[in-house]
């Protein structure tokens, strides 16, 4: 489990959208937080991955998992 504060504030947000809206695409987050690359998206996404707190569908491009 990581330490609260290496978790930041939008990636909380992050994780709380991707709990109501699992089928979100990467196109629906950078809308939904004024992300301007995909880039940025995957770069919370692999972080949130790496502490555990979520998992991204492989094969379909919708289906996000939250672990936590």
């Amino acid at each position: 489990m990581p330490k609260t504060s290496a978790v930041t504030a939008v990636q909380k947000k992050l994780l709380a959208y991707l709990a109501r809206h699992a089928a979100a695409t990467i196109a629906d987050i950078m809308a939904e937080f004024g992300f301007k690359s995909r880039n940025a998206v995957h770069w919370h996404v692999r972080r949130l991955e790496k502490f555990g707190l979520l998992k991204r569908p492989r094969v379909e491009r919708k289906g996000w998992k939250v672990l936590s």
